[in-house]
């Protein structure tokens, strides 16, 4: 066996080890944004400390937990819709709350969640148990490792493209809430439960 072949191999198996987990980090990152502003809300000008903590609460989470987190209240089947905001009954202020969902096909829902499992297998394996799946000490295996390795990097480059869309379709819909919220119409409802047809609402948005 040529050393220098070998460190080469080894060299790049490396290489693209770093590469993987800058990306499945960046990954992480981005889930951990998206939940955190999925849902929040409280007496109104407490909801910048609410918003701050929810992005404390979700630095040391997992992406096994995350992933689970995500299938459970935000990409949901069609007709479910997620868990309703609590209310705090003591808080003798007006209270808002903000909470958004997708919802999918249960076909296309099943795939998505078989999918993101898959990554949360190769994310753990390629972390903690690459050199044991892959032993680098044969060119054989360094090219084994790249193979999964690529893999691994081409399913994360896929959810990751998801997720940039999904939190697309998020700050869209946060952007029409925003302008609802400043219109004469939101006002009206706000006020005297009156909406665009005149007719009295009984849920108003703000409690």
């Amino acid at each position: 066996m040529d050393g220098d072949e070998l460190r080469k191999a080894q060299d790049d198996v490396q290489l693209r080890l770093g590469k993987c987990l800058v990306q499945i980090q960046v990954f992480e990152y981005m889930l951990k944004r998206l939940l955190a502003v999925r849902s929040f809300g409280g007496a109104i000008d407490t909801l910048e400390m609410q918003l701050a903590t929810r992005h404390q609460d979700y630095k040391t989470n997992t992406l096994g937990t995350l992933v689970k987190e995500l299938l459970m209240v935000f990409a949901l089947p069609v007709g479910k819709e997620p868990p309703p905001a609590k209310e705090d009954p003591n808080c003798d202020k007006p209270q808002l709350h903000f909470s958004m969902s997708m919802q999918f096909p249960e076909e296309k829902l099943a795939d998505i969640s078989q999918s993101l499992g898959n990554l949360v297998v190769f994310r753990n394996n390629v972390v903690h148990h690459l050199l044991e799946l892959h032993p680098l000490r044969t060119t054989e295996g360094c090219q084994q490792a790249v193979h999964y390795l690529e893999d691994f990097a081409a399913l994360t480059a896929h959810h990751r493209k998801q997720l940039e869309e999904w939190a697309e379709v998020h700050d869209k819909a946060k952007q029409k809430m925003s302008e609802f919220i400043q219109s004469p119409a939101y006002k009206n409802l706000l006020i005297d439960g009156i909406t665009a047809n005149d007719t009295f609402s009984c849920m108003p948005l703000l409690t």
